[in-house]
């Protein structure tokens, strides 16, 4: 839909319509206007005003005519009419064209038709005619009047609303709810042809900050829009709106006062200037055309590459790019790559067409590593018109859309298997008209620099409203601008200045109503009053700059005094205050203030000495060469839990067992007075509960033998504690052994056993003996055995103070064995009563005696930290009655080149060694002068110039070899370095000896130094001499 308005003479309008179902309306209200149209298909509707004589219109490049309507206006009888008819494709059926006059002569003969079609167009046919319709229809001269309540039947309210509400006067006025609101208020004007001359626009508002009028044409479309602010909302005020421009709908859209007042809007009226129909139609003629055979200019195509004409497409980021390459890159022989891991990558190609259709005639594409690729051809609707699936020959792809019109071009690409595809030199033939004019959104319209008096500035709301600085460009830039009057929001749309809201002085909205204190002047208090900051003084305030800067301190050593000061901007200086102010100052940077000396290193007051600090303490410079120690808190390092350990084995296999666990305050170790860990570092817990013990009685007495002599046997029984172990415990409760062995005696007299003798215990458990004689001769049958020991069991002992008896099913517990598995124990006599152990004295102890630590004769309770007596590098904690002890400081891995460094310039603690680069070999050739002595005391003739090798190559290391006997590899290995120079021939000199005269001497001529293996001279093993 195109709406045009020519309001000045000599205006020259062309308009290409491209699609179907378009509508132009066209208003020339002055001389010497020449109109174009270009419609280049059906159904399209063209509507032209020409209110003065003179007109030349002519339309072109017609496809189809069966439903064009041509609506001529003119007021006076000059004019002419030229239809230039084109058409390009064969019609299958009759067309018409209609053209409708207003105001014309009847004959139509000021109607000239130029008919040019190909000569293949039309057949004999007379059904594939071409007819032209002229029709003149009567139209009334325009009338201005004013519609108001009075003249109402050419004025129409919106619906809902009664017309004597918004068009009576005062005194029945159309008043908004009390909540301040007011609908839009809509008028029509009901005109021939739905259009009018709108002049002037007049009401009366009430309790209104802003009023706004917008001008409409028939097909809804905006023709020009008019704010109004009224001077006194508050009060009732007439104004006029003139939007001077022709339409058939008035909106009316007021801006209410935000109060508990309702808005009122009376003494409504509308000038404006309507054709009134007139009952008798001029009669209407019909004229058919003829066919005149001739050539159609074609339509000239465009090749768009990299080369030519680059600016008529573009390509919209895909979902996926490799970040080497950009979807422009496609007209490049380097080409676009789409993501490596895309396995249906597509990109989309926008052509830039004036009219929004051009007419595809050929793509190329150069491509590597696609299996297939389909082109689609999109109109600017997104609805396909062609897709075409192509497949590479020699890595290329032709797509032939012979004319076909569209606007975009999808290309689908399948890429071969675990391969990147690469698209570059594409090409498009296509006939396109590149546009002239970007589109704007947002309500910015396109300025081309025509005006070079434009103004851009201001450019938003908050340049508006605070005046900030902007600047005109040198030079027009072309660019999409908000209209005159309005600039940006916050969002980048394009509003009226006054609606533009109030801003702080920091850039921030500020709401309708809102108080605040500006930034730098706490002596103001500003309101938001309709838009409009307003700032008023508060009484009594005070306001003064900030502090300047200290001034130099009053002495160079020691402590002083200094001042700064700050300005009264606003207030009374007699009761504001003071604008200077004063503080203690000292100059420790002066050389007269070095108040300690510390290994040759000066130290002012307050200054720490790094060599002496240590882990816990910083060490400073206190005055007067005293230096002075003191835990520092910075260093504090409270303990923290490690992760609890394992449980250990169940203590028993049965009822009464329990396991045990540990964690240790390492993670990390508290340090310099550091608080310890909370709570404690181990824990038990019952386990395998519900598991008889299987406990036993005592065994009671063997029986009597069941022979006297050749073998019997006894036995003896012993029962559970709980006899329900029986059941369920398998535990020997009845033993046997043999008795009587001897033979039978037949000869030999013996005689026969004593007694017992008493237990040799008085409890517990111990044995007894018994024994018989031979009287008589000894003969071969007397037996070997005449005395005989056997076991007894005195009755339970009296144990010591937290002990117990056992008849053989409790284990002896120490506090080392106390959560051990002891498995099934014999233990017959006392142990310990539960929850006591025995020490290291073997006195039952109670379990937490068993946690406390003894080291050197102090005890550290359970989880108790202490520096360990052995390393002093280490601190130990107790835990289950065992010190365990770890470094406070971890010995870091140095790098290759690097190594551990104990010195105390490099690390405040000999515990914490740190990381230093290894010495660098500093072997170098050195020249000396001097006079040189022999080993048998002659002197060289003067001094002798010499050079020589001087430095250090690193460290050395010297390890013992594992040697097998008689082997002989040699028993160390070294990779001792010596600092030696390479001898390049000798140098001659004359001694002088004492008594002898003179000697010929040599020394070595040294011409480079290098660090070498140091030579080794002695072949004995394990010996080695350095030169």
């Amino acid at each position: 839909t195109t709406t045009i308005h020519n309001s000045h003479s000599k205006c020259t309008t062309t308009i290409h319509n491209s699609h179907t179902k378009c509508t132009t309306t066209i208003h020339n209200s002055h001389t010497k206007c020449t109109t174009t149209i270009h419609n280049s298909h059906a159904k399209c509707t063209t509507t032209i005003h020409n209110s003065h004589a003179k007109y030349s219109t002519t339309f072109i490049n017609y496809k189809y005519f069966n439903v064009n309507h041509y609506r001529y206006y003119h007021t006076e009888d000059y004019y002419s009419l030229i239809l230039d008819l084109f058409c390009t494709n064969v019609f299958t059926v009759a067309h018409f064209a209609t053209v409708t006059f207003y105001n014309c002569l009847s004959d139509g003969h000021n109607v000239v038709v130029n008919h040019f079609c190909n000569a293949n167009t039309f057949t004999n046919d007379s059904r594939h005619a071409l007819w032209l319709q002229i029709f003149c229809k009567s139209v009334s001269p325009c009338v201005k009047k004013t519609l108001n309540s009075l003249t109402s039947d050419n004025l129409i309210m919106s619906p809902g609303v009664a017309v004597t509400d918004s068009l009576a006067g005062s005194e029945n006025p159309y008043i908004g709810d009390t909540q301040g609101g007011l609908n839009n208020l809509v008028y029509t004007i009901l005109a021939v042809d739905d259009v009018a001359d709108i002049y002037d626009v007049q009401l009366t508002t009430k309790n209104v900050r802003k009023i706004t009028v917008s001008v409409y044409d028939s097909n809804g479309d905006n023709v020009k829009t008019t704010s109004v602010t009224p001077t006194n909302p508050g009060q009732p005020e007439t104004f006029s709106v003139q939007p001077t421009e022709p339409g058939t709908t008035i909106q009316i859209i007021p801006v209410p006062i935000p109060s508990l007042q309702p808005p009122v809007i009376s003494d409504l009226s509308v000038e404006a200037c309507v054709h009134i129909p007139s009952t008798t139609p001029f009669p209407s003629t019909t004229v058919a055309t003829t066919t005149m055979a001739t050539t159609v200019t074609p339509c000239v195509s465009k090749m768009i590459s990299v080369a030519e004409n680059p600016n008529a497409v573009k390509f919209p980021q895909p979902s996926s790019t490799d970040p080497s390459t950009a979807p422009a890159d496609v007209l490049s022989p380097s080409g676009w790559k789409p993501a490596n891991n895309d396995n249906t990558p597509v990109l989309t190609a926008e052509l830039q067409d004036e009219d929004d259709v051009a007419q595809i005639k050929e793509v190329k594409v150069d491509v590597q590593n696609v299996q297939s690729i389909n082109a689609v051809l999109k109109d600017k609707d997104g609805n396909v018109v062609e897709e075409i699936e192509g497949n590479p020959v020699n890595g290329e792809v032709t797509f032939n859309f012979d004319s076909a019109e569209g606007m975009t071009i999808e290309f689908q690409i399948t890429p071969v298997d675990g391969e990147q595809p690469v698209l570059s030199n594409l090409e498009i033939e296509a006939c396109i008209e590149p546009r002239a004019t970007p589109i704007c959104t947002d309500g910015k319209v396109w300025m081309d620099c025509s005006n070079p008096n434009i103004s851009i500035c201001p450019i938003d709301c908050i340049g508006y409203r605070m005046n900030s600085e902007c600047t005109e460009p040198d030079a027009c830039q072309p660019a999409c601008y908000c209209p005159v009057g309005q600039v940006e929001n916050e969002e980048g749309v394009c509003i009226d200045m006054e609606d533009c809201p109030c801003y702080s002085e920091n850039g921030e909205i500020v709401v309708e109503g809102a108080t605040w204190i500006p930034d730098g002047n706490k002596c103001e208090v500003c309101k938001c009053e309709y838009g409009q900051t307003v700032c008023d003084p508060v009484n009594d305030c005070c306001d003064w700059s900030d502090w300047g800067h200290w001034g130099v301190c009053s002495t160079t050593c020691g402590e002083g005094t200094q001042n700064r000061y700050r300005t009264l901007k606003t207030g009374n200086s007699t009761s504001c205050g003071s604008d200077q102010e004063t503080a203690t100052c000292n100059n420790p940077e002066s050389l007269e203030c070095v108040d300690c000396v510390k290994d040759g290193i000066t130290y002012q007051r307050g200054e720490l000495i790094p060599s002496m600090s240590t882990q816990c303490q910083d060490c400073a410079c206190m005055g007067n060469n005293e230096i002075h120690c003191m835990n520092s808190t910075s260093k504090k390092i409270d303990g923290n839990w490690a992760a609890w350990g394992e449980w250990s084995t169940c203590t028993t296999n049965c009822t009464g067992g329990i396991r045990h666990r540990t964690r240790s305050c390492t993670d990390p170790l508290p340090l310099c007075n550091g608080l310890s860990c909370p709570g404690d570092n181990e824990e038990t817990e019952s386990c395998n509960q519900g598991i008889s013990c299987c406990t036993v009685k005592q065994w009671e007495s063997w029986t009597t033998c069941s022979q006297t002599c050749d073998g019997g046997k006894q036995f003896r029984i012993r029962g559970y504690e709980d006899p329900n172990d029986q059941l369920i415990c398998d535990v020997d409760v009845k033993e046997e052994r043999d008795c009587n062995t001897d033979p039978c005696i037949t000869i030999c007299n013996v005689t026969t056993w004593s007694d017992w003798t008493p237990c040799t215990q008085t409890c517990g458990q111990g044995t007894k003996t018994r024994d018989r004689s031979i009287t008589g001769e000894v003969v071969a049958d007397c037996p070997d055995n005449l005395f005989e020991t056997d076991t007894c069991f005195a009755g339970e002992c009296v144990c010591a103070d937290n002990e117990k008896w056992s008849n053989g099913s409790e284990c002896r517990r120490t506090c080392a064995n106390r959560y051990d598995n002891l498995g099934y124990c014999n233990e017959i006599g006392c142990v310990c009563e539960n929850g006591y152990y025995y020490d290291d004295n073997g006195n039952c102890v109670n379990e937490s005696i068993c946690d406390i630590c003894t080291v050197n004769g102090v005890n550290y309770t359970s989880g108790e930290t202490f520096p360990n007596p052995i390393n002093q590098c280490e601190i130990c904690e107790c835990i289950d009655g065992q010190e365990s002890c770890s470094r406070y400081c971890s010995i870091p891995t140095c790098a290759e080149d690097e190594e551990l460094s104990y010195n105390p310039e490099d690390t405040p603690d000999s515990c914490c060694p740190v990381c230093k680069p290894k010495p660098k070999d500093t072997c170098t050739l050195r020249t000396k002068t001097e006079v040189l002595t022999a080993s048998n005391g002659c002197v060289s003739n003067g001094s002798v110039t010499f050079t020589y090798c001087e430095g250090g190559c690193g460290n050395s290391t010297y390890e013992p070899m594992l040697r097998l006997n008689g082997d002989l590899m040699p028993n160390s290995k070294s990779d001792c370095k010596c600092c030696t120079g390479d001898k390049q021939g000798e140098k001659e000199i004359v001694l002088l000896c004492p008594g002898e005269g003179t000697q010929r001497a040599k020394i070595d001529i040294i011409t480079k130094c290098g660090c070498n293996l140091c030579a080794d001279s002695d072949t004995a093993p394990g010996r080695r001499r350095r030169r």
